[in-house]
């Protein structure tokens, strides 16, 4: 296919770490080029840059889009008479401030927050536009106090049947990773037998959504998934002590990174499940550890917390099976969150 040359989005920064005691007055800066090769000579009537960062929410087939940012350049008016481009380089030089409040990129299962740039130089009739494309990503910078809030152990006696402790050697898991989880089981009296155990690997995603007439009123939506379950069942007690490794899958439509905003929050955590026979009676126990799962690209390499703002307390599910984790979808998506248009500034 012919050529038409270079036309090319090019940023200094594509990927920003916003703070967490940042507040609405704190502003990063975003300084690029706009880049323009043809080929050959052309003519062009217009040459427009946009930025832009919505909220797309998803509900079966339909998908609702709500703007959080946009901003444009005009570098060439659009007038009767085309300008001549020629085979040399044009740049165009574009700078522009934004709220360190806006909420961060993330990728949910039924949400999206996505920031990018757009740009077109619109040429005569009967002749293909240029166009280009360049994506931002915005990330928060957790809190260091947050990893204190996370446990890598859980430990207890459960219905006065078996005493557990389960273990994991860390809470932050890069996607890949391949991790050993450590139970120990000992049954209370002789009646008890451990049958198998498993691990379940857990994403839970909220989406708070403001009344669109009160924007006080927030209605939460909790969606809860199995993304991963690895089991070790025996024939008889076997050991006290079992070690289950359970590999964290690569990020994909299944798995998300641990991502939060004030709209949409994703969070991990593993189950541990130790199946048992009680008087004949099969029945289980069911504990969990919160993990935080990011890719290396989206953490600092000097942290080691998580990106959620607040994490869920640790707890037993005492009840005979694990929790059920079923598919919510987000209702009244066209009540979306406020405009963040109003607050952000351009640097000329």
């Amino acid at each position: 296919m012919f050529s038409q040359g270079i036309f090319q989005i090019e940023l200094m920064q594509d990927h920003f770490i916003t703070g967490p005691d940042d507040d609405d007055s704190s502003i990063f800066l975003i300084k690029g080029n706009l880049i323009f090769v043809p080929t050959y000579p052309v003519k062009i009537h217009q040459i427009h840059l946009q930025f832009q960062g919505n909220l797309v929410l998803h509900r079966g087939i339909q998908k609702t889009t709500r703007n959080l940012v946009h901003h444009e350049w005009e570098f060439l008016s659009q007038n009767k008479d085309a300008q001549l481009f020629t085979h040399r380089t044009y740049s165009f030089p574009f700078e522009l401030a934004l709220p360190s409040s806006l909420p961060e990129s993330l990728e949910a299962e039924n949400a999206q927050i996505e920031y990018g740039f757009k740009a077109v130089a619109e040429t005569p009739l009967f002749q293909m536009n240029f166009k280009a494309e360049k994506s931002l990503h915005i990330s928060k910078t957790p809190n260091p106090l947050i990893s204190d809030s996370f446990n890598t152990k859980s430990q207890g006696v459960w219905k006065d049947v078996i005493s557990y402790d389960v273990s994991i050697p860390d809470h932050h898991l890069n996607p890949g990773k391949v991790v050993p989880v450590h139970i120990h089981h000992i049954p209370l009296y002789r009646k008890v037998h451990v049958v198998g155990v498993e691990v379940i690997l857990g994403e839970i995603t909220l989406y708070r959504v403001p009344d669109l007439n009160d924007p006080n009123n927030i209605t939460t939506v909790e969606s809860r998934k199995s993304v991963h379950t690895v089991s070790n069942y025996f024939s008889c007690d076997g050991t006290e002590q079992q070690v289950i490794r359970i590999r964290i899958p690569n990020i994909s439509r299944r798995l998300h990174c641990d991502a939060s905003s004030e709209y949409i929050e994703v969070s991990h955590r593993l189950y541990a499940k130790i199946e048992l026979e009680v008087n004949g009676i099969y029945t289980s126990m069911v504990t969990s550890l919160p993990i935080l799962i990011a890719s290396d690209q989206n953490v600092k390499s000097d942290s080691d917390s998580s990106v959620i703002e607040q994490l869920p307390n640790y707890f037993d599910i005492t009840a005979d099976r694990p929790p059920q984790y079923s598919h919510h979808i987000v209702s009244h998506t066209e009540d979306l969150p406020p405009r963040y248009s109003s607050r952000y500034s351009s640097v000329a």
